[in-house]
């Protein structure tokens, strides 16, 4: 069995777990599910998280958004997200660190015009995407998505990058930073509520129709509303939208080909978006 499989198994067990025990698990419970999975401590806030915004508390962790009880419904990331996540944070862990003189010596290549270390480059700063996007997690966009458009800033600021942007280290932190933030700000704004809107639908009518093969019949809300790792009210409000829309056009048929899907069919498309 793979370390996917087992990751997803042991996850499932301690929510049935924490289920009956007044939705309450300690951290010491949790890494005794995962002990042997998790292969650095520091991915363990990430399990910690899942759990609080799935409403488990976790006896001795204060989830990392201060805001966390006013967003929780419906900022919370799926399973199926964070199974990814845990991957792609994996998938970090491979990469050498390289020291300042290394990094220097490339920094000078690049103001020189050899671009042929840019891809070093771009990988020595994707930890610190990785950072900056966990530090605004919970605002609106799911962590995925934070990634994604840091690395895609990130790429774009390194080749931007000239003698009087000042310090590189310094520069790539601000650049990455204000475009993760624009995109939560984006978010916010009416611009973007219908594509938003769209997305959940298509991934309500995959889940739909997974569970349903899955299950032999018509999920219930509670099924669908776990699956999609959203509360019954917004997937209540999701299943009336859709629908009114299948009222309007009922040759209509939702596929679902959003970057996130993509990533979620590729959980190292995160980073291969900077290849």
């Amino acid at each position: 069995m793979d370390k996917k499989t087992l990751f997803n198994e042991a996850l499932e067990k301690l929510v049935s777990t924490a289920a009956n025990n007044k939705n309450k698990v300690s951290m010491e419970e949790v890494q005794t599910y995962f002990d042997g999975l998790i292969d650095d401590n520091n991915q363990y806030p990430f399990i910690y998280d899942y759990l609080s915004r799935n409403n488990i508390e976790v006896e001795g962790f204060t989830p990392s958004d201060k805001n966390f009880v006013e967003t929780k419904d419906k900022n919370y990331e799926s399973k199926e997200e964070l199974e990814f996540i845990h991957m792609y944070m994996t998938d970090m862990d491979t990469i050498p660190n390289m020291d300042l003189r290394e990094q220097n010596a490339l920094i000078e290549k690049l103001l020189s015009g050899d671009i042929s270390c840019t891809e070093k480059l771009v990988e020595s700063k994707l930890k610190t995407v990785a950072d900056i996007a966990e530090k605004y997690r919970g605002r609106g966009v799911s962590f995925g998505d934070l990634i994604q458009e840091g690395n895609l800033e990130l790429m774009i600021a390194i080749s931007e990058y000239h003698e009087t942007s000042g310090d590189f280290h310094q520069y790539i932190y601000q650049r990455v930073e204000n475009a993760i933030v624009n995109t939560i700000n984006n978010e916010m704004n009416s611009d973007r509520i219908g594509q938003h809107l769209a997305d959940k639908l298509n991934r309500l009518d995959r889940v739909t129709k997974e569970l349903n093969q899955k299950l032999g019949r018509v999920p219930e809300l509670s099924e669908l509303s776990e699956a999609m790792g959203i509360s019954e009210d917004e997937t209540s409000l999701l299943l009336k939208t859709s629908l009114d829309t299948l009222s309007v056009n009922e040759d209509t048929h939702i596929t679902d080909t959003t970057p996130a899907a993509s990533a979620q069919s590729d959980p190292l498309k995160w980073r291969k978006h900077t290849r």
